[in-house]
């Protein structure tokens, strides 16, 4: 074989060679970005789900206040210290104290099974 022959095929392995390493760069590229793509999916999708905890909570807690006021109106006039005062004492109370254990023995039921 000729000495221009042998240039010659060895620039067209070396073109096939670059064109498959271009074609694995390509693909691996693809793979990077679906792969980001679904990590970028999770975290929203955990955001999501922190976001609508939330709302529950908040939810949750101004129908709790809703119903104290409608229990005793005039509570909507006292300062927070004055509610938190008054939280502190009503929840001191023997009575209550024993109310609040047997929800919290019951919700744990339900829980667990």
């Amino acid at each position: 074989m000729s000495e221009s022959k042998k240039k010659k095929t060895e620039i067209e392995k070396r073109k096939e060679e670059k064109k498959s390493i271009e074609e694995e760069l390509a693909e691996a590229t693809k793979k990077q970005e679906q792969i980001e793509h679904q990590l970028q999916r999770a975290e929203n999708r955990a955001d999501f789900l922190k976001d609508n905890e939330r709302r529950r909570r908040t939810h949750r807690l101004v129908i709790k206040g809703a119903i104290i006021e409608d229990l005793a109106p005039c509570l909507k006039y006292c300062s927070d210290q004055e509610f938190y005062n008054l939280m502190d004492e009503i929840f001191s109370l023997p009575q209550v104290q024993g109310l609040v254990m047997a929800l919290q023995e019951n919700a744990q039921e339900e829980q667990d099974g």
